[in-house]
């Protein structure tokens, strides 16, 4: 199955013709579970230039492809996209799921739940709840003849969105060549008075905050799943985002100094609202 959205994704139109040749050969190309063995004299044959280990990895600055200790080129976004939500309890997941575990994978692509701390049922729990919240909402918009939260209906909430991820694109685009201490307190004013409920921001402060205190190696990608849930969080009134981060840089247990050496992810804060609660509660500093 093939990602048609990707035509209208920022970091793909920005690329050369040459590697966006590249990014469609290595998603037609890879295995089952977004694995590339590089064989480069064939790769360039069918690209028709040559083609590097380099230019691969810097695609949209390292975030699509990642370099296995192996020597393999992972696509992290791809179980995601083909397959959804991976479960055991489906048929068609557990080739894949074996796969992954084998090429010790699975527990970077299997972020609903994180290990230990929440179980497959109560994963389905969560679930179940961000559906329920979503079927209310749905209710309230009809019981008020679509208006929502400001007297607003659905779609001009929507228009209204519109209008600030592009005014978010064009602030990104005069960040070029700043500070990250000055895209950080530029998009936290930003994420603050505009309330925008697409993932962009989100996922650009996490990266930088997650490079700085160590909790990542390499910024996350965005996902349909990933986007789904902020839209849900966001909406709720707890949901303070940097909040939550500075409670996260004042734990060492969530940075990883624990009998686990689990550390907090993007994917746990916002998986349910029960997570990022606890967190701002404190169950997690010592």
């Amino acid at each position: 199955m093939t990602e048609t959205e990707i035509w209208d994704k920022i970091w793909f139109m920005e690329l050369s013709c040459k590697l966006k040749c590249v990014v469609r050969f290595l998603f037609d190309k890879c295995d089952s579970v977004g694995v590339w063995e590089p064989n480069y004299i064939i790769a360039s044959a069918y690209i028709g230039e040559t083609l590097t280990e380099k230019e691969i990895l810097s695609i949209d600055n390292g975030k699509q492809f990642e370099l296995l200790e192996n020597g393999k080129i992972f696509i992290p976004g791809f179980c995601d996209f083909q397959y959804g939500e991976l479960t055991e309890n489906c048929k068609p997941h557990l080739s894949v799921i074996k796969k992954l575990k084998k090429l010790n994978l699975y527990e970077r692509v299997y972020k609903g739940y994180t290990k230990g701390f929440q179980t497959l049922e109560e994963k389905d729990k969560e679930k179940d709840k961000d559906k329920d919240k979503e079927k209310e909402k749905e209710k309230e918009e009809r019981g008020s003849g679509g208006k929502q939260k400001n007297g607003l209906s659905k779609l001009e909430i929507e228009s209204e969105q519109v209008e600030v991820k592009l005014e978010y694109i064009s602030l990104v685009e005069d960040l070029q060549g700043k500070t990250q201490n000055e895209c950080w307190l530029t998009i936290k004013q930003f994420v603050e008075e505009k309330k925008p409920e697409f993932i962009e921001p989100y996922t650009d402060v996490w990266n930088i905050f997650g490079i700085r205190t160590g909790l990542i190696k390499q910024p996350i990608t965005i996902t349909d799943n990933r986007k789904s849930k902020i839209r849900i969080r966001v909406r709720e009134p707890m949901f303070k985002f940097f909040e939550i981060l500075n409670v996260i840089n004042q734990s060492k247990f969530l940075k990883g100094e624990n009998d686990r050496g689990w550390k907090v992810d993007f994917d746990f804060i916002i998986h349910s609202e029960q997570n990022y609660i606890q967190i701002l509660e404190g169950k997690y500093t010592k």
